[in-house]
């Protein structure tokens, strides 16, 4: 038998206990030492700890408080693993502090409450928030935020602790805010990243698709089909950001409508820098694909061009650093939004198209890079696309 010399048994004694993360597991039985319900098991876990959800519906409304600072929520996969909250309340609420991952599963039928916080319809949180692989569909709020809402409450009240919304490799659709952003809606002191992702078919006020105050990059993601029904940004109102913080690169911003004006994109506030990016196709009776509202908070400019663009048609919308590989009032002929592969719906681009390779000379890193994969996964060749989807 191996002896320990008291030293080393007192240093065991004293030594400080650490905790370790654990990973925890859910399946519809709570059979095999599982918890049957994600609630059960988010109150048994402690801070860094993954939480493993099995295949199946979960009828349930969530809820992480600020006594964990790190904690991934992990399905097995948007089509198998579904969290349905029966439109009784908000799907998941990530309250205080908490760094949360959320990846391979779906959210639907959330509603925010009608009273007090009434932004997030599926989804509210108020500090680090990943959405990966994930689906968010079927939601509403009297708010903002019909889908997802990070950040204080519309007018920067509540809660001041939030740092960033990531949204990777999901889709955003069928959600509607009573406010701004049918979809998604960001608000100050946030960072909102979009990478290869869809946000589609949703609607509000102003900002179908997307309404946000903060620091907001996109990058190989679709902005398809969302609705502002009675002001500006059917697609993506942006506002009161800082100088230089707002980059689109790789994006196809296309069918979106709005009631007055940036049927694609409103911008109030400091212009956009944009690359490889497709604005078309979208409807509103000034600026339908892009627009500023001439308030005195608006810059003279909306955009500013990074190259290689395609903006059908550039009726109210101002660009300064137009360059010679934009291309201006031409049709990117695109296919409708569908199931062309990979995880999100992309709009395809028809054989004869002036986007095909007529985007960024070559592969490369770096935010304004083109990726060396297009949305779906699938490989970009130099010279790439213009827009989300790479032709074959």
């Amino acid at each position: 038998m191996r002896r320990i010399v008291l030293p080393a048994l007192v240093a065991l004694v004293l030594a400080p206990h650490v905790a370790r993360a654990a990973s925890l597991c859910v399946n519809p039985g709570g059979t095999g030492g599982c918890f049957s319900t994600i609630q059960a098991a988010i109150d048994a876990g402690a801070s860094g700890d993954t939480i493993q959800v099995a295949a199946g519906t979960y009828n349930e409304s969530l809820v992480v408080d600020g006594s964990f600072r790190r904690l991934t929520i992990s399905g097995a996969g948007a089509a198998s693993t579904i969290v349905d909250a029966g439109n009784t309340d908000r799907v998941l609420g990530a309250y205080g502090r908490v760094q949360l991952v959320v990846e391979g599963m779906t959210l639907r039928n959330g509603t925010a409450p009608a009273s007090f916080d009434t932004d997030g319809g599926c989804v509210r949180s108020y500090f680090d928030l990943t959405l990966r692989d994930v689906v968010v569909r079927d939601c509403s709020a009297a708010g903002a935020g019909g889908g997802v809402a990070q950040g204080p409450f519309v007018g920067g009240v509540g809660p001041n602790f939030s740092r960033r919304l990531i949204i990777e490799r999901s889709t955003i659709t069928a959600s509607t805010g009573g406010g701004c952003g049918g979809g998604v809606r960001a608000g100050y002191g946030t960072s909102l990243t979009i990478i290869d992702s869809t946000i589609e078919g949703n609607s509000a006020l102003l900002g179908g698709g997307i309404c946000s105050e903060a620091r907001l990059r996109i990058a190989n993601s679709t902005i398809s089909g969302n609705v502002a029904s009675m002001w500006v940004g059917g697609g993506i109102r942006q506002g009161n950001g800082r100088p230089g913080s707002t980059k689109f690169v790789g994006v196809t911003i296309a069918g979106n409508s709005a009631a007055t004006g940036g049927g694609g994109l409103a911008i109030v506030g400091p212009p956009a820098r944009i690359r490889g990016t497709i604005i078309a196709d979208n409807t509103a009776p000034a600026g339908p694909d892009c627009y500023s509202p001439r308030v005195p908070v608006a810059p003279p400019a909306q955009l500013t061009s990074k190259g290689y663009n395609l903006i059908e048609d550039d009726t109210d919308c101002s660009m300064s650093g137009t360059s010679a590989t934009d291309v201006i009032g031409a049709d990117p002929m695109l296919g409708p939004l569908a199931a062309n592969g990979g995880p999100t719906r992309t709009h395809a681009l028809l054989a004869g198209s002036p986007a095909i390779d007529t985007g960024i000379p070559v592969v490369g890193s770096g935010f304004f890079a083109c990726r060396p994969q297009d949305q779906r996964g699938f490989p970009r060749n130099g010279p790439c696309d213009i827009g989300a989807y790479e032709a074959p």
